[in-house]
């Protein structure tokens, strides 16, 4: 097999949906809200309590920081990517959504639980 053929736009065939999936699924599958799980299998709450509360910090920042311009043009983007590879079958899109749509719900679910870690107030 040749870089081209690597490389082509048959997306589900070529190797470079299937290397940025395995990749995706070890970066998000290694870290809870940006920690690393070994790390908070740890029960020692005094060692990654500064981390913790640090990364909740940023990450609700982050969030809370987007504006409506942001999120409709994030939203926009991926309704034309959901229509042009479900609706049009181009598998370049389907593939590309099949990328960013977990990644927007990791987000979320991310910034969900920050948020109510903060409001438990389990990091003081």
């Amino acid at each position: 097999m040749t870089i081209i053929e690597l490389l082509s736009w048959d997306a589900f065939g070529s190797g470079w949906f299937w290397a940025l999936l395995l990749l995706q699924l070890l970066v998000n599958s290694s870290r809870v809200i940006g920690i690393p799980v070994d790390m908070l299998r740890t029960c020692d709450i005094d060692q990654i309590g500064p981390i913790l509360k640090w990364r909740i910090t940023r990450l609700v920042k982050l969030v809370e920081g987007l504006h409506v311009l942001v999120i409709s043009v994030i939203s926009s983007a991926m309704c034309g990517i959901l229509v042009l590879g479900f609706w049009y079958q181009i598998e370049v899109f389907a593939a590309l959504c099949l990328l960013v749509l977990p990644e927007i719900a990791i987000l979320r679910l991310g910034y969900r639980t920050a948020i109510k870690l903060r409001h438990d107030q389990v990091i003081v």
